[in-house]
């Protein structure tokens, strides 16, 4: 791996790394944003950049909505990241696992499912920032409400934490559906989790 290559991924990694939350927003505008933790641990038993995301509301920490397996890869050239996103296949089995180590531990390669068509493009746009949206098509399905959607996500990485919108538009007509229509969301990186991060992914 090309050494910029190897930095630009360790960066990435460890802007993201942490616990994320956009408490002040929701405080300040409680009918258009609710209070939501986010949730990224590195899993370091996987020998290439791996992360675990654990999304969810603050009123209900231990039940998150969303749960996913990041990859983040060197894209093209490397100046450029994928992110690959993955489910798990069995997501009870790994209830808590961003706050247990012996149950991330317990996540293999076969535990995962890829997601096509919801990978992340990510590229700098500045120093220690990131821009990243989901990659062009329309084939990342989202069913929500009892609705097939497709998402339209994009989001800005800095050390302060990350600005985020995910949208959810109707396979036919391209009509909104679902997600934010006061803007963005703002989280901010309450704790930092970058030392989990194994030096090895970066040899």
């Amino acid at each position: 791996m090309p050494q910029v290559g190897s930095e630009l991924l360790q960066q990435f990694c460890s802007l993201l790394t942490g616990r994320h939350s956009n408490q002040q927003q929701a405080f300040e505008n409680p009918p258009f944003f609710a209070h939501i933790i986010l949730k990224y641990r590195a899993l370091p038993h996987f020998s290439t950049p791996t992360l675990l995301l654990e999304q969810g509301y603050a009123v209900d920490p231990n039940q998150p909505y969303r749960v996913r397996i990041l990859r983040p890869t060197l894209h093209g050239e490397t100046t450029s990241i994928r992110v690959i996103n993955f489910r798990l296949k069995e997501p009870q089995r790994f209830q808590g696992a961003s706050e247990v180590r012996a149950v991330r531990n317990a996540i293999a390669e076969t535990a995962l499912d890829a997601l096509e068509g919801c990978a992340y493009d990510v590229t700098p746009s500045g120093p220690s920032t990131f821009v990243g949206a989901t990659e062009p098509g329309c084939r990342c399905i989202v069913h929500r409400n009892g609705v097939d959607t497709y998402l339209k996500s994009h989001f800005q990485l800095s050390p302060e934490g990350m600005t985020t919108l995910d949208r959810g538009y109707d396979l036919t007509t391209h009509q909104r559906i679902w997600g934010s229509v006061a803007g963005d969301f703002h989280f901010h990186r309450e704790e930092d989790w970058s030392e989990e991060i194994p030096p090895q992914w970066w040899a």
